[in-house]
């Protein structure tokens, strides 16, 4: 074992030499980034149980500690990141701009919803819900418009249901996935800014029963296999 003289003497040999070659340092750096990379990867794909077990346990031992670490960072860099994003957005303009165009061109629900998110804004409306969140939801009415029933087929061509607030923004409805219904674009301009109950009651008896009907079925799968259980029982 090395003394501690010899120790500090290599320490300071050590130093002199990354003063003296940083040029070269840094080039030998740059060059071996790619295979350093590579390296880092496939040891972390062959360690990954290990690797993601510590880190879930580091993460759990400081959760306190990084979230006023992240919370401060953000304090001190937003202003330069505002900076940053704007100027980024500027030099790439055309490119983002084709970018979003097309990932709404793929998407065209995420567009109408960023609409609803922003017109929720507007009205100082609680509250935000996403494309999945809209999605399940079409899905539990089996894509169907909830007050008249029709698919979302018209002429053999889907046709995207659209998220309708059952008590509208504008009568100080929130904008919760728990307040929207998917409709068919003929029912939601006739509702306007109804509320659900107004709309129902414009209905007659029977179409009441059918809407409340397709509701119950959607909302309370459970509870509605219930009841025809026990009705067959009887």
């Amino acid at each position: 074992m090395k003394s501690l003289e010899q120790q500090i003497k290599d320490r300071e040999r050590s130093r002199i030499y990354a003063q003296t070659h940083k040029q070269e340092r840094l080039e030998y750096r740059q060059g071996r980034k790619e295979d350093k990379a590579k390296q880092d990867h496939l040891h972390y794909e062959a360690n990954k149980p290990r690797l993601r077990a510590q880190q879930d346990a580091y993460k759990e031992a400081h959760a306190e500690e990084r979230s006023v670490y992240a919370h401060n960072h953000h304090l001190d860099t937003k202003d330069a990141k505002r900076v940053y994003d704007h100027e980024h957005y500027v030099k790439n303009r055309v490119k983002i701009r084709a970018h979003v165009d097309n990932y709404f061109d793929e998407h065209p629900e995420a567009r109408k919803l960023i609409h609803f998110n922003r017109r929720a804004r507007e009205f100082n409306a609680k509250g935000v819900f996403t494309p999945e969140e809209f999605k399940a939801k079409c899905n539990l009415y089996n894509n169907c418009c909830v007050y008249c029933g029709r698919e979302n087929i018209v002429n053999g061509c889907v046709v995207d249901l659209e998220a309708e607030h059952a008590i509208p923004l504008i009568r100080g409805g929130d904008n919760t996935i728990d307040n929207i219904l998917p409709t068919c674009k003929s029912c939601n301009c006739s509702k306007h800014t109804k509320t659900f109950e107004e709309f129902l009651l414009l209905h007659t008896t029977e179409e009441q029963e059918e809407i409340l009907t397709r509701m119950y079925l959607a909302e309370y799968p459970e509870e509605a296999l219930e009841d025809d259980k026990n009705n067959g029982d009887s």
